[in-house]
């Protein structure tokens, strides 16, 4: 069952129901110059009408005839726009009424409410904070100014002017109780967010707003209370027409059939609402029918620790990889993170990280070293559905102990995941990305009497189609294109994988 959000589809209705209420208890306010002008009095009695179009005609000639001295007929003006959904219009015009009468709350609150409803949340903010320095107890303003911080992603402000509102203004207070339980509810405080919504349903039992919080009630009741724990197996078999190993520039034009099988476990520690650490293992082990040198085992143990400082995550971390090749061992890597992440706008997610990792190989010593990299990852929600776009760009430098090795990086990644449209019904998505990288070696590569260059284009397309809640299938093929003028690292690979795994 979907709950319904109040917020994304009835904040309007409360913003242009109020922006009636407000405009009709100014009615009686209209100042004397403006009663005289025959215009202006007739676009007002439109509006209390509900005849928008009518009242906008009326007072934007009867304005002009007044030479725009009626901040009142600029509010009404304002007013009317913002009915008929006309908010940058309605913007200017309650801007004409603040040049006129700067101390007028009503216009502030028009103004904010236009400014919502075009969700530049900020500005918002601003004017219904300007309608509270001129009456503190203006409950309509506090509620409204909750409305805006909410939409700022700061929760606990907003929490705190939806409880006021609803204290200072009877009229609020079941919705500020259902929006103070749907803020708890999405941050996923569980027991909070039931005591607001059963608070919300008492205060008035028969109301849609009841009928909402009921639904998150049910909504609640179904999910499972969040495990600290998560455990992952996946296996499959590949196809790979030539088998490669870019870690050490080899690639021997041979193609093998490749069995793998992967396990991943974590824990995640909670020990403050704000604060976490997380630590889990990883498992890897591929099989390969013939070229069993090319066997590659990968062990991979992390700890991590998050904080939340205000809309801001601040993480950092530490990996270590062991590596098997063909039963061997090949390379140990120790990889030490930092970074931050935060929503730069309604459904943009930027996460900014920097990875230090030093690399030993058993065997080939000239090739350990140092990496550094510094990762931009934009993500984008795509819809309502559950889509999901992403644009990733990473600039590296690798150090190694053979000059002949030592490079810089461009990497850029972009690429989607969407459900199919027409099977919702199944749940199937596909993913596909395409990834860029050009590798600079900055030393003469003695075997080839120049500095190295790689290019490489890679395509990967997915489709995942889940089966019951925790397991699922997928198909996927990666085509990989690599150009250098290293003959050992100029290839052209395509691998075709189906795999099984559940996560629990």
């Amino acid at each position: 069952m979907q709950a319904r959000h109040i917020p994304a589809g009835s904040v309007l209705s409360i913003c242009l129901l109020f922006i009636g209420l407000i405009c009709l208890q100014g009615i009686v306010a209209v100042e004397a110059g403006a009663a005289e002008n025959r215009l202006i009095h007739s676009g007002i009695e439109n509006f209390s009408k509900g005849l928008y179009s009518k009242a906008i005609k009326n007072l934007k000639a009867g304005l002009g005839e007044t030479l725009s001295s009626s901040a009142e007929g600029w509010y009404f003006l304002g007013s009317s726009f913002s009915k008929i959904g006309k908010f940058d219009e309605a913007i200017k015009a309650f801007k004409k009424a603040l040049d006129i009468k700067p101390n007028y709350p009503e216009v502030y609150m028009g103004l904010g409410i236009a400014y919502h409803n075009k969700k530049n949340y900020a500005e918002a903010l601003s004017a219904f904070n300007k309608v509270l320095k001129i009456e503190p107890n203006h409950g309509p303003a506090r509620f409204f100014q909750g409305l805006a911080l909410q939409g700022l992603k700061k929760h606990d402000l907003a929490i705190s002017s939806f409880q006021l509102s609803g204290s200072i203004d009877p009229d609020f207070q079941q919705l500020a109780q259902f929006n103070v339980g749907l803020l708890h509810f999405q941050n996923k405080r569980r027991e909070e967010a039931i005591a607001q919504f059963k608070a919300s349903i008492e205060t008035d039992p028969e109301s849609d707003t009841a009928a909402t919080a009921r639904e998150f009630l049910d909504l609640i009741a179904s999910q499972k209370p969040p495990k600290p724990w998560q455990a992952s197996f996946r296996a499959g078999a590949s196809i790979d027409d030539n088998i490669t190993l870019t870690d050490i520039s080899l690639t021997t034009g041979l193609g093998d059939l490749v069995t793998f099988y992967s396990f991943s476990g974590s824990y995640l520690w909670e020990p403050i609402e704000t604060y976490n650490l997380n630590t889990g293992y990883d498992f890897f082990q591929n099989i390969y029918d013939s070229l069993h040198q090319f066997d590659m085992q990968i062990h991979s143990g992390f700890v991590s620790a998050s904080k939340s400082i205000d809309e801001v995550d601040l993480n950092m971390g530490y990996t270590f990889n062991y590596i098997k090749l063909g039963g061997i061992d090949f390379e140990f890597i120790h990889t030490f993170n930092s970074g931050l992440s935060f929503e730069l706008m309604d459904g943009w997610f930027v996460d900014l990280s920097y990875f230090l990792s030093a690399k030993k190989f058993v065997d080939i010593r000239q090739r350990d070293g140092h990496n550094h990299s510094l990762r931009i990852s934009n993500y984008f929600t795509l819809g309502d559905e559950g889509g999901l776009a992403w644009v990733v760009y990473t600039p590296e430098g690798e150090v190694t102990r053979d000059p002949q090795v030592t490079y810089v990086a461009q990497n850029v990644s972009v690429g989607a995941q969407h459900p199919v449209p027409g099977l919702e019904s199944l749940k199937t998505k596909v993913r596909a990305n395409y990834s860029y990288t050009y590798q600079d070696y900055l030393f003469i590569t003695p075997f080839i009497g120049r500095e190295r260059a790689d290019f490489r284009n890679q395509v990967s397309f997915e489709i995942i189609q889940p089966v019951l809640d925790t397991f699922d299938i997928t198909f996927q093929y990666q085509y990989i294109n690599s150009q250098s003028n290293l003959l050992a690292n100029d290839f052209v690979e395509n691998v075709f994988s189906l795999s099984a795994g559940a996560t629990f």
